[in-house]
């Protein structure tokens, strides 16, 4: 597998495994039904931020979808300023 296509492996993951996190922090801490189909308070409150970004830099400084919106974002809001 290639550094590119293992850093878009990696990013594509970032936003499910928060979800899966929160819905286990419910379960254990809330006491929400595993059962229940409904979201607990953590992932209602995580899905209100919408996607989880993944700002991800790979071995050989290859960097993911999102770093590269957040740094573009930046680099023109400077641009801006100046």
């Amino acid at each position: 597998m290639t550094g590119a296509l293992a850093l878009g492996r990696g990013e594509g993951t970032v936003n499910s495994d928060y979800l899966r996190n929160a819905r286990r922090a419910d379960i254990e801490y809330n006491g929400h039904d595993r059962n229940n189909p409904l979201d607990g308070p953590i992932a209602r409150r995580l899905k209100e931020y919408g996607r989880v970004k993944a700002f991800v830099v790979g071995p050989r400084a290859e960097m993911s979808s999102d770093l590269h919106s957040l740094i573009n974002c930046i680099s023109e809001r400077a641009a801006d300023v100046r």
